[in-house]
């Protein structure tokens, strides 16, 4: 797996102790900021994004100690992995302050080679995969938000049972059934004879998507109609429903304003012949004395 670019921050007053640690650990992927002090490398850190920092315990102003302190105890930079160096092998407890202020690990003078790319490279892709699941968590709690607070209705549902294995705010407002009753519940027990031998039809069909209107029972016998678009995934229906059971109504009294509409044509028609069939006798009772 290829690294991705990475900042690192060296926090040392040492100036060739810095050099040695940039050129043991340079790659194409890498950028480095140094500091020779503990407040420097703190604005740096709070500045600029920051992967790794390797901070030297004895360095002026403020100790490694207290700079990992200030570090976690700030929203910015409490997440940046700390690689603590020190001349020498600290105490223990020593050692267990600085984990206790979030140092992830320790480097010990004359640094070993292979020993510190080893622990660098381990930070940085844990680092790494910390970030990806961040992002990962962050698109699917906007997903969630935008899927619940969605008029329509998202649901997941298991081809074989019919069950609703998850599903959005919008199912409970737009059935009425509390959350509680629609896990009980199955696609099939929502709808009439009809629309269940559709679902059994598609069922069986081969095709990825479906899309269909239905009629629902909805909590206390109201019935609604529901437009179905379906994306079948192995032996998932990912659907999405939306309420058109006002579009219905309004279909039906067209068609229903159509058929009237139909009948007084054929009224009025009616009309016009017994009309034009009485203007006719009319003519010609009028045109025979005249004869």
């Amino acid at each position: 797996m290829k690294e991705a670019k990475t900042n690192i921050l060296i926090i040392d007053d040492i100036s060739n102790n810095v050099s040695v640690l940039e050129n043991l650990l340079m790659t194409e992927t890498r950028t480095f900021f140094k500091a020779t002090s503990g407040d420097d490398g703190l604005k740096i850190a709070l500045s600029t994004p920051i992967d790794l920092i390797i901070l030297d315990v004895k360095i002026p102003e403020r100790d490694g100690l207290e700079v990992a302190q200030i570090l976690k105890s700030n929203k910015h930079t409490i997440d940046i992995p700390i690689l603590f160096v020190s001349i020498e092998y600290m105490k223990q407890k020593n050692i267990l302050k600085g984990l206790n202020e979030g140092v992830v690990d320790y480097l010990f003078k004359p640094l070993d080679p292979e020993v510190t790319k080893a622990k660098v490279n381990m930070l940085i892709k844990f680092e790494c995969q910390r970030k990806e699941l961040v992002e990962s968590n962050n698109a699917l709690e906007k997903s969630s938000i935008l899927i619940n607070n969605c008029l329509d209705i998202m649901c997941t549902i298991d081809s074989d049972t019919f069950k609703f294995d998850a599903y959005n705010v919008a199912m409970s407002n737009m059935l009425g059934y509390s959350a509680e009753e629609i896990t009980n519940k199955t696609l099939l027990s929502l709808l009439d004879d009809i629309d269940k031998e559709l679902i059994h039809y598609l069922k069986k069909s081969n095709a990825d998507t479906h899309s269909f209107d239905a009629k629902f029972i909805c909590k206390g016998k109201v019935v609604k109609w529901l437009q179905w678009n379906i994306v079948v995934k192995g032996s998932k229906w990912f659907a999405r429903a939306r309420d058109i059971t006002e579009c219905k109504k309004k279909d039906a009294e067209i068609c229903r304003l159509n058929e009237n509409l139909k009948a007084n044509i054929q009224q009025l028609e009616n009309a016009n012949t017994e009309l034009e069939s009485f203007s006719y006798s009319v003519s010609h009772d009028l045109r025979a004395p005249l004869r």
